[in-house]
């Protein structure tokens, strides 16, 4: 079993959030790569422009808030899923909603899971180990 880096794609807008996935991803003790966003449409446009030149899509983890100032999550996920270089991505919502409407959209947009951020523990605990489960057991293709 080869691993590479992992690639992480925060898109988060409260300064507070991105620094707590921060601190929580410094724990993993993972090769990982972390890039920011603070906006749906600066993510969407710069994830495309990235897989341009890449002969086939490949997957990479995306953790997503809902509540976005420009392109909502959910309209920002549809794009995503719509795009086949973007497509095969692995987007966790990351989101203050406990709305069962927003809950039913995400898994209908194929999400692997919906992580409210009060859920997470203090420190972000179980986001670590969901990523760190996901990289140590779930294979992936090498680029």
């Amino acid at each position: 079993m080869r691993r590479h880096l992992l690639e992480v794609v925060l898109v988060e807008d409260d300064e507070v959030e991105i620094e707590a996935v921060m601190r929580a991803l410094q724990t993993l003790r993972i090769a990982h790569d972390l890039t920011v966003y603070r906006t749906g449409a600066g993510a969407i446009h710069s994830l495309r422009q990235q897989r341009q030149h890449l002969q086939s899509a490949y997957p990479f983890f995306m953790l997503l808030d809902l509540n976005m100032p420009d392109v909502p999550g959910l309209q920002l996920l549809k794009q995503i899923r719509e795009d086949p270089l973007l497509c095969a991505a692995l987007v966790f919502v990351l989101t203050n909603s406990d709305n069962e409407e927003d809950k039913f959209a995400a898994y209908k947009l194929h999400v692997a899971g919906y992580l409210i951020k009060s859920n997470l523990g203090p420190k972000y605990e179980y986001l670590t180990d969901l990523i760190r489960a996901y990289y140590q057991v779930v294979e992936f293709p090498l680029r």
